[in-house]
């Protein structure tokens, strides 16, 4: 890196001004993100590294990692989300962005960090191979069809054929699997507002015999979710008894597709039962879709979803891990085969 720049220990206190300049450099960086994921994650505050430039003491750049943790085998560690990497447009080309990455790093056993995941773009995929990321696989998207127009829509965009379509709306109903199991399922739904204690035994299921599953807890997922406050996002809840869920799902409703961010089960017959009563509510909200987007080919859940009518489209988005050099647990999370990894995982 050019003598030009120093770089130097983000603290959210005295640098909330640099990194929302620098965050102008990025796609969606408001305030309100600042707040959240600097100063609230109830994880901690981030591991994160700025290059000043010496000359001026502008800051040139900013690059993160927000706490995670994950479960390898049963045994619980604690590591890092890349994110909010961003150079200043007149200092790229001067080599900050490699020298940032380093640093952080190079500081992981300090922070008590032991792994760090990252979902780079296409740009930023050069500089993650080099700094020695391992890549997990591609995520696949797995959308389940409920309208006809819908398919008609996405395939051949001709308007006046969607409406047509509408038709076959009914049939496809008809003949879904979802329909012809409602009656067998022995579970009931519930819709809470927030996660709390009912979720307690759900929430340390090993999602689909995973061995690598990112860990979770009522307080993180409220506030990744902003279940506390005036959320887009929605829980969906089975259970035999209501005091205890079995399985759950938290989504999105765009553009009238619900899009699922996590979904965890205790056991296949909770993830039958889930993905059953789910679907017949989406079908019943007048949805058109169920999307899914998940890591590896196969991923572990795409025999249920298959069973349940869901298409795979490959994305060109892939996750990578880097692990400390002497992390006991290395080779495990450097196989994406032993990931549960979903959108909600592996996206702030």
């Amino acid at each position: 890196m050019s003598g030009r720049y120093a770089i130097v220990p983000g603290d959210p206190g005295r640098h909330k001004k640099a990194v929302l300049e620098l965050g102008r450099n990025l796609p969606d960086f408001p305030e309100s993100r600042y707040e959240k994921y600097y100063v609230a994650n109830p994880l901690g505050a981030p591991l994160f590294r700025l290059a000043e430039d010496r000359s001026s003491g502008d800051p040139a750049g900013v690059a993160a990692l927000h706490r995670t943790r994950v479960s390898v085998a049963g045994n619980v560690l604690e590591g890092g989300i890349a994110a909010d990497f961003a150079i200043d447009e007149k200092h790229r080309g001067f080599g900050p962005a490699l020298a940032l990455q380093r640093d952080l790093l190079a500081a992981l056993p300090d922070a008590g960090l032991s792994f760090v995941l990252a979902t780079p773009n296409i740009a930023s995929q050069p500089i993650i191979r080099r700094l020695g990321y391992q890549e997990l696989g591609r995520f696949n998207r797995y959308v389940k069809v409920l309208r006809a127009s819908y398919a008609v829509r996405h395939s051949i965009r001709r308007p006046g054929l969607a409406q047509a379509a509408s038709i076959a709306d009914p049939v496809l109903a008809l003949v879904s699997r979802e329909r012809r199991l409602r009656r067998r399922v022995a579970y009931e739904i519930i819709r809470p507002d927030r996660f709390d204690e009912r979720f307690t035994a759900v929430l340390g299921a090993a999602g689909e015999g995973h061995v690598v599953v990112p860990a979770r807890d009522a307080a993180a997922l409220n506030w990744k979710y902003e279940l506390d406050g005036a959320a887009r996002y929605s829980i969906f809840a089975v259970a035999k008894d209501p005091s205890a869920a079995a399985a759950y799902a938290v989504f999105a409703t765009k553009d009238n597709v619900r899009h699922l961010f996590d979904l965890l089960a205790r056991d296949g017959e909770a993830l039958e039962a889930l993905l059953t009563l789910f679907l017949l509510d989406a079908r019943a909200a007048g949805a058109d879709a169920v999307a899914l987007l998940c890591l590896g080919q196969p991923c572990r859940l795409a025999e249920s979803l298959h069973a349940f009518g869901f298409l795979r489209r490959p994305e060109p988005l892939g996750a990578f891990v880097y692990t400390s050099p002497d992390l006991t647990e290395a080779s495990l999370l450097r196989e994406g085969a032993n990931w549960y990894l979903l959108a909600g995982d592996s996206d702030l």
